[in-house]
């Protein structure tokens, strides 16, 4: 998930029901500077983005006009994504929160854990990976 870095706590765990992000801006602007940091984004539909990378693909998914939250990445794939994800929210000044462990992933050294362990178990109900 993205969220605008301004106002987001560094761990989303217990926040009160009532809590919203601050605005990241409208829909046309967020596909504008989302295309700015990653140069090559399908924007075919404006509501769903797609990117493909070395090995990994990245959907971003928010609604086609209006005033954008936050938005959700969808990753498939086996490649690294987080050059990508780091260069997304770096230039715009944006948090990525990591939906496993509920704590934004710090773009300076961001830690591929729960990225690995997703894949692992991915890679075993699909009964592809090693047992």
């Amino acid at each position: 998930m993205i969220l605008n870095r301004e106002g987001t706590p560094a761990n989303l765990q217990g926040l009160p029901d009532d809590w919203m992000p601050q605005p990241i801006g409208d829909a046309a602007s967020v596909r504008k500077a989302i295309s700015a940091a990653v140069p090559g984004v399908d924007w075919s539909d404006p509501a769903w983005g797609t990117y493909r990378g070395d090995g990994f693909s990245v959907e971003f998914n928010f609604q086609a006009d209006g005033t954008v939250e936050g938005f959700a990445l969808h990753i498939r794939g086996g490649g690294d994504p987080f050059p990508t994800i780091v260069a997304l929210c770096a230039r715009n000044d944006w948090a990525a929160v990591d939906y496993s462990t509920g704590e934004l992933i710090d773009l300076e050294h961001p830690s591929r854990d729960s990225w690995a362990a997703f894949q692992q178990y991915r890679d075993k109900v699909a009964g592809t990976g090693a047992d």
